[in-house]
C-alpha cells in the first residue's frame, strides 16, 4: 500500500501536465526536480543558520526555500515560464541580501546554475532567456568583485562564513554536474529516438518503394524515371472473388486477401521479384527491375507456378471456391516514381498492358504467357500453345499456357 502511494506521488511529479508540449518535457523534469532540490537544500541551510544564531541570514534562506516550493507548484501546474522567472528573481534577491547581511559567503555561486537554467528558457524564441541569463551573470560579477570590499550589515562567525562558502560552491558544482549528466543522457536518448524514427521511416519507405529507388529518392529528391529494355511483368487476379466478397463480412474479405497476398509477397522476395502494387484482387510484380537480371523470365515463371500452388492450398484450407489466373509478358517498360504525398513506383508501356491482358483474358487456374515470354522459356519449361486469342485493345495474339518445369 505504501509502495503504491509512493509510486503515485512519483508519477504525479514525473508526468508533465497536458499543457506542456513534448519539446519542453526535458526542461519540465530538470526544472521541477531542481526547484524541489533547491527547496530542500535551502531548508537545511536555514535550520543550520538558526542553530548558529544567524537569524537574519536564516531568514533569507527560509524565504528562498519558500520561493522554490512555490516554483515547484507553479511548474506542476504547467506554467514553466512563470516558475522560472519566480525562481530566478527570488534567488537573485536572496543572493544579494545574503551578501549584504553576511559579507561574501559564497551565496553568489548559486547564480552559476541559474545562468544555465535561464538559457533553457521555455519558449521557441530564446532571446528572453538570453536577457535573463545576462542579468544573472551581471549580478554574479558584481557580487563576486565588489562584495568583499563592502562591510557586512551583520558580522558573522568566520568559521560559519567559510563553511557556507564551501558548501555553496560544492553544491553549485554538483548541481551543474547533475545538469550536464541529465542533458547528456537526454541528448543520447533523443538521438536514439531520432535514429529509430528514421529507421522506421526508411522501413516504411522500403515497403512502398524498391530499396534502391527509396535510397535514390532520399539522396536526390525529384522525378525518377528509367527505361528497361528486357523485363518480365506478372499479373494475377482472382476469379469469382467479387461475387464471393458480397456474401462475406468485410473483415473476412480483407483477411482472405491479406493471407493470399502476404504469401505472394514472400514468394516474390524469395524469387527476387519486385512487387509493384495490388488493385482490388489483382496482384502485380515484375522481374528485372530496378536491377537487371538475365533470368527475369525464368524467375517470373517459377513465381507463377508457386503462386498457383499456394493459392490452391489457401483456398482449399479456407473452403473458398476461388480460382487464380495469371498473365505474364516480357519486353520493354518505363518505370518511375509518381505522386507528391503518397509515392508510388509504377510501370508503363505496351508490355505492361499486354501482361495485364494475359491475366484478364486468361483461363481460370492457368498461367497465360505471350510469345515473347514463351521464347525465353521454351527450353526450360513445359508450355502449350493456346492459339490465337482476341485481346482487347491489342488484337489477335498467339498465347501459351505455362504448365510446369522441364525435367532434364
Amino acid at each position: 500500500m505504501i509502495d503504491n502511494k509512493a509510486n503515485n506521488i512519483l508519477l504525479f511529479f514525473l508526468k508533465p501536465p497536458g499543457s506542456v508540449p513534448p519539446r519542453l518535457h526535458h526542461f519540465y523534469f530538470f526544472s521541477t526536480y531542481g526547484y524541489g532540490a533547491g527547496a530542500l537544500l535551502q531548508s537545511i541551510i536555514c535550520f543550520y543558520l538558526i542553530e548558529q544564531g544567524m537569524y537574519p541570514l536564516a531568514g533569507t534562506c527560509g524565504a528562498l526555500a519558500a520561493v522554490f516550493f512555490v516554483g515547484t507548484a507553479v511548474n506542476i501546474k504547467g506554467y514553466l515560464r512563470s516558475g522560472l522567472l519566480l525562481v530566478v528573481v527570488g534567488q537573485c534577491v536572496q543572493a544579494a541580501a545574503s551578501v549584504y547581511i553576511s559579507g561574501i559567503t559564497g551565496f553568489q555561486h548559486y547564480l552559476i546554475p541559474l545562468m544555465v537554467l535561464s538559457l533553457l528558457y521555455p519558449a521557441r524564441r530564446k532571446i528572453q532567456g538570453g536577457v535573463l541569463g545576462l542579468a544573472v551573470s551581471l549580478e554574479y560579477v558584481i557580487l563576486t568583485h565588489y562584495a568583499p570590499i563592502v562591510s557586512p550589515a551583520f558580522l558573522t562567525y568566520i568559521q560559519t562564513a567559510s563553511t557556507l562558502s564551501l558548501v555553496n560552491l560544492y553544491m553549485s558544482l554538483f548541481s551543474m554536474s547533475l545538469a550536464a549528466i541529465y542533458f547528456g543522457i537526454a541528448s543520447e536518448q533523443a538521438g536514439k529516438k531520432h535514429e529509430q524514427r528514421q529507421e522506421k521511416t526508411r522501413s516504411l519507405l522500403h515497403n512502398v518503394l524498391p530499396e534502391e529507388i527509396a535510397a535514390r529518392l532520399g539522396d536526390t529528391p525529384g522525378v525518377i524515371a528509367e527505361e528497361f529494355e528486357n523485363v518480365t511483368i506478372l499479373f494475377s487476379d482472382i476469379v469469382g472473388f467479387t461475387a464471393l466478397s458480397r456474401s462475406m463480412p468485410p473483415e473476412e474479405v480483407v483477411g482472405l486477401l491479406n493471407r493470399i497476398f502476404s504469401r505472394f509477397d514472400d514468394l516474390a522476395g524469395r524469387h527476387g521479384l519486385e512487387k509493384i502494387k495490388t488493385i482490388g484482387d489483382a496482384y502485380m510484380c515484375t522481374a528485372g527491375i530496378p536491377q537487371y537480371r538475365e533470368d527475369h523470365a525464368e524467375i517470373a515463371a517459377h513465381m507463377a507456378l508457386e503462386m498457383m500452388e499456394e493459392f490452391e492450398r489457401i483456398t482449399r484450407e479456407m473452403g473458398k471456391p476461388l480460382q487464380l489466373r495469371i498473365g505474364i509478358n516480357s519486353g520493354a517498360v518505363v518505370a518511375g516514381v509518381i505522386g507528391k504525398k503518397k509515392f508510388s513506383y509504377d510501370l508503363w508501356g505496351n508490355s505492361v498492358n499486354a501482361a495485364s491482358r494475359m491475366a484478364s483474358h486468361g483461363m481460370p487456374g492457368e498461367i497465360q504467357v505471350t510469345r515473347s515470354t514463351h521464347d525465353l522459356l521454351r527450353n526450360r519449361f513445359i508450355m502449350e500453345e493456346r492459339g490465337p486469342v482476341e485481346i482487347k485493345g491489342i488484337g489477335p495474339m498467339t498465347t501459351f499456357l505455362l504448365k510446369g518445369v522441364l525435367l532434364h
